[in-house]
Formats: structure tokens, sequence, C-alpha cells
């Protein structure tokens, strides 16, 4: 009995699987502002990792690996007339960590815009919700974290350092008024030295 060869076998190329998230991008200026204290705070504690400028972003949604045919049916959500909005007017509110108590692992900036229909009157947790919502109803599980969503912005990571509220109250986070103008559909390349992030699809808002 003759076999194929190794050769003439047809080639086996597994799906690719791309890690992706759905978030709001940040000003330029004030994802530096907040890069530049998580540097600071890499100055004053051993075992804190900054958060570099570009990768400062208000996530919205998590939603792991897919599949390249699932990435596709994102993509085309992200143009969803349920994703539309008027462009977000926000402001940072205070910093401070996750646990809030014991050895932090995350150092975060609390981000508002201004009143909604949700719980603390915080539009974004509106506009998650529906972001959630339409996720879940198309096929996304995922989406749903069960957890409440508080809208905050990683500054940095942390390994070991303890480190006083007092110390990111002393921090003078820029209060100024900001624009948010678009939701987007990242991808997460993870590498030795960190992630990067690069956009996948994008939902522009109404001025």
């Amino acid at each position: 009995m003759n076999y194929p060869s190794r050769t003439s076998r047809e080639t086996f190329h597994p799906e690719a699987i791309i890690r992706v998230f759905i978030a709001l991008p940040l000003p330029v200026h004030i994802a530096e502002h907040l890069a530049d204290i998580g540097m600071a705070l890499k100055d004053m504690f051993r075992g804190v990792k900054p958060v570099h400028a570009h990768a400062v972003h208000l996530t919205l949604s998590f939603l792991g690996e897919q599949t390249e045919e699932r990435i596709e049916m994102l993509k085309s959500l992200m143009a969803d007339e349920l994703l539309a909005h008027s462009v977000f007017t926000a402001h940072l509110t205070s910093a401070g960590t996750f646990p809030p108590y014991g050895t932090p692992k995350i150092i975060w900036a609390g981000i508002d815009a201004g009143a909604g229909a949700a719980t603390n009157d915080n539009a974004l947790i509106t506009y998650q919700h529906k972001v959630k919502k339409l996720l879940v109803e198309n096929g996304f599980p995922e989406a749903d974290e069960k957890r409440p969503f508080h809208p905050h912005l990683t500054i940095a990571r942390n390994r070991f350092a303890v480190i006083p509220q007092s110390v990111l109250d002393g921090f003078s986070l820029n209060t100024e008024v900001f624009e948010i103008d678009t939701c987007a559909l990242f991808e997460s390349r993870l590498h030795p030295w960190g992630a990067e992030y690069h956009k996948l699809a994008i939902h522009e808002f109404s001025k």
C-alpha cells in the first residue's frame, strides 16, 4: 500500500487567535500626563511598572482571545448604531489603588463624563452598559464580567511596593475638561517588554 509522503499532505494552518478589547482612546496630552505620574511613582517605589502613554485608555470590555472570524464580527459591530454617541466631555477625578488595602496591584486615576442616566451619574457607565449589551446579544457572552464597571485609567502596575494613599493624593491630576471622540476595537500583542496595541476598527462620535 502506498501512503502519501509527508510533503504531499495538506499543510495544517491553525486559525490565528487574536487578543482584543474595546476601549475609549484618550487625548495624547492626557495620556502623557498620566504616564508622567506613573514614571514618578516608578522613581519613588521599587516594583512599580508605569503604563506608557500610548497604552493609556479606558477599557470598556476585554474580550480575550478571539478567532479571525469573530474579529470580523466585532469589526461589523463597531459600526452598529447602538454605539452612536456624542463626543464625551470628561475630566480626571482622583487617584487610587486596587485592591484599596494591602499591597496594591493597580494604581489608577478615576475619570468622569458628567451627568448620565446610570449609577453615579457618570455617562461613561451608561455607555459601557450599552457596549456590553450589544456584545452579549451578538454572541460575545464574555463581555459580561459580572461585576460593576468603575471607569478608571491604569497609571501603573505594582509588584510589591506599599504605596500610601497620601502619596497619590500629593500628585496634582490635570483637572481640565477634555473630549473623547472615538470608541475603538484594539488588538493586544504581548511581548517580553510589555503589550502593544493596534486599532482594528473605530466608531467616531458625533460632535
